[in-house]
């Protein structure tokens, strides 16, 4: 009996093998290291924006709460300080129209 040979073609039936440098990966996707660099790239990008967001939306709710915090003010301003206490509130509530706006 003639000994088995073990022929692997699992590369060979890949239709999207690229080069010889490039390797599967286990997502069933083919990656050089150019793709490596790119698609690190890619996730510290995305986790830069899910910071800038999260960082976005905490600055809007400090803003909602100063503009909460100086419309109480307003109120229990005494008389010679109400102008100046307007002044502050429609500023921080610009402020927070425009953070709004931005997303």
């Amino acid at each position: 009996m003639a000994p088995k040979a073990n022929v692997d073609v699992a590369e060979a039936d890949e239709p999207h093998v690229i080069s010889s440098s490039a390797r599967p990966v286990p997502h069933g996707r083919v990656t050089d290291p150019v793709g490596e660099v790119i698609a690190f790239e890619e996730l510290v990008r995305m986790r830069r924006r899910r910071v800038a967001l999260a960082v976005h939306a905490r600055c809007r709710l400090i803003l909602a709460d100063s503009v909460a915090a100086a419309r109480d003010d307003l109120v229990t301003a005494p008389v010679g300080e109400r102008r100046v206490r307007l002044a502050r509130l429609r500023k921080l509530e610009e402020l927070e129209e425009y953070a709004s706006a931005l997303g």
